[in-house]
């Protein structure tokens, strides 16, 4: 297991440079390789819902598609890689409906080409505000550099740990709904931001909120039932799918954490001083030895992972890094 573990980190930790990678210059912001991989998904999700039947094609494939011609140079490093290769092997030699939406949604979305559908082009500009929405606990430890992480990247790394997840073993789990689940859980945020549990605000007012901000987001379009039923099932985590992606939503905060422990961009020393850094629970965890960014975020979340030994497993190799 611990192989296999280890397989997906050293994944994780090579792909994550495409967070860096700039693909198209902005104004605002430049978006990365890793933003522009999550748009191009969720052109291809969104645009699935208003496509004509006879000109249907498998979302989840050119999904699973668009995400791994992103990572192609580091698949090596996962050995059960291998049993994608056919995806990409059609993408690189075929021309499908999936091929075609693949490259049209990666394409649409680097020149900010325009459809048809007004709907839908305002649901996508939508989603673009993600990548100006930076991490907000990147910002309570004031996490240094030009380039912080925003939710879209955010959004990539988790797919990358789902991804690597796939690849190295055989659950009996739906990773199509988790790859589609996790490329929208963080939508609420558009309109809500990013409250974290040391802005006063409880898990149930959270839940309010992010069920109002969804449904403005989502309620009028085509299929706006289906993509708040997938939200509602993160929220409760009463399937293991749900109980998955939530748990890799935090695993990937955690370690983009130690990415940037590892790059010294942060002052532990030095930490600033706000509702975060100065919780009760996180000056105990301060107190008992905890001597870098890192150390806290790992004391602060370990039991997180109690009930996925796999998830645990690559926490832990992620502190020895």
């Amino acid at each position: 297991m611990d192989s296999k573990n280890k397989n997906i980190v050293d994944f994780y930790v090579a792909a994550n440079a495409n967070k860096y990678t700039i693909v198209k210059q902005d104004p605002i912001r430049d978006y990365s390789k890793a933003e522009i991989t999550v748009l191009a998904c969720l052109d291809a999700l969104f645009t699935h819902d208003y496509v004509d039947p006879e000109h249907d094609y498998d979302v989840h494939k050119v999904i699973k598609m668009i995400l791994l011609d992103s990572v192609r140079d580091y698949l090596p490093l996962l050995p059960g890689s291998k049993k994608f290769q056919p995806l990409l092997d059609e993408l690189d030699t075929k021309l499908t409906r999936e091929t075609i939406q693949a490259k049209t949604s990666v394409f649409k979305t680097i020149i900010d080409s325009k459809g048809d559908n007004e709907e839908l082009n305002t649901l996508l500009r939508n989603f673009k505000q993600l990548q100006t929405q930076i991490r907000k606990g990147h910002i309570y430890w004031a996490a240094k550099g030009d380039r912080i992480e925003s939710d879209l990247e955010h959004t990539y790394g988790t797919l990358l740990i789902a991804l690597g997840i796939n690849c190295e073993y055989d659950y009996a789990i739906n990773f199509d709904e988790i790859y589609e689940t996790l490329l929208i859980h963080e939508t609420d945020e558009i309109i809500i931001g990013d409250p974290t549990e040391f802005d006063g605000i409880t898990k149930e007012e959270r839940r309010n909120l992010t069920n109002n901000a969804v449904v403005r987001i989502f309620g009028n379009t085509k299929n706006g039932k289906h993509h708040m039923g997938r939200l509602q099932k993160f929220e409760d985590g009463d399937t293991i799918e749900g109980q998955y992606e939530h748990t890799i939503d935090k695993l990937e905060y955690d370690m983009q954490v130690k990415m940037y422990q590892m790059q010294g961009r942060y002052d532990f020393v030095n930490r600033p001083s706000n509702v975060a850094t100065q919780s009760p629970r996180v000056l105990s965890i301060i107190a008992e030895g905890a001597n870098d960014t890192f150390e806290v975020h790992y004391q602060y979340d370990k039991y997180r992972y109690r009930d996925f030994p796999c998830l645990r497993r690559m926490l832990e190799i992620t502190r020895n890094l």
